[in-house]
């Protein structure tokens, strides 16, 4: 995988290498090279460069959630979405639309605050603060993996989780590179 910038990950021990460097930089909430590597592999499945994998997948309840804004990212970037466009953005409504190219009529999503408070989010201290960013980002999220689904592989945003972007529980053993002949 290359981006503009002509960073490649060829092989096991280009993703292992940058994995260390990303965990010894304190860039990411990652604090092992396998949590960064898993990250690093998940962002290459979706045709991001290893720093947006870094930047916007998460690992929540063990599994890979990506922002909404990576989200809409990989659509817009995907060859498959014609437009996306915010119909409106208030701190009680938010509208998208997108065409996803072949199609002739747009898809539309809408989340409101009503819809925020029936799904238990607003409790929280981001949604209080910034009622239309997060509406706008779980429209986004729901609207993206509504109409590409193909695109987005079945992950979701780490709000979709009901948590926030965090780090892994520990568990007890969990296994390195080297012990699984990496």
């Amino acid at each position: 995988m290359n981006d503009e910038k002509g960073l490649s990950l060829r092989s096991i021990d280009d993703v292992e290498r940058l994995a260390r460097i990303a965990v010894a930089s304190n860039y990411t909430a990652c604090r092992r090279p396998e949590e960064a590597a898993f990250l690093l592999m998940t962002g290459r499945e979706l045709g991001l460069s290893p720093m947006q994998s870094l930047r916007g997948i998460y690992v929540v309840s063990g599994k890979p959630v990506l922002s909404a804004d990576l989200m809409v990212a990989a659509v817009r970037r995907s060859g498959l979405c014609e437009s996306w466009r915010v119909v409106e953005s208030t701190p009680q409504r938010c509208e998208i639309e997108t065409l996803r190219k072949g199609e002739t009529v747009p898809a539309r999503r809408v989340w409101t605050m009503d819809d925020a408070k029936r799904a238990g989010l607003t409790g929280k201290g981001t949604w209080a603060a910034y009622p239309a960013a997060m509406l706008r980002h779980r429209c986004a999220a729901d609207l993206a993996r509504q109409e590409y689904p193909d695109v987005l592989l079945g992950l979701y945003d780490p709000d979709e989780m009901d948590a926030a972007p965090a780090q892994p529980a520990v568990v007890e053993s969990v296994p390195t590179l080297a012990s699984i002949g990496i």
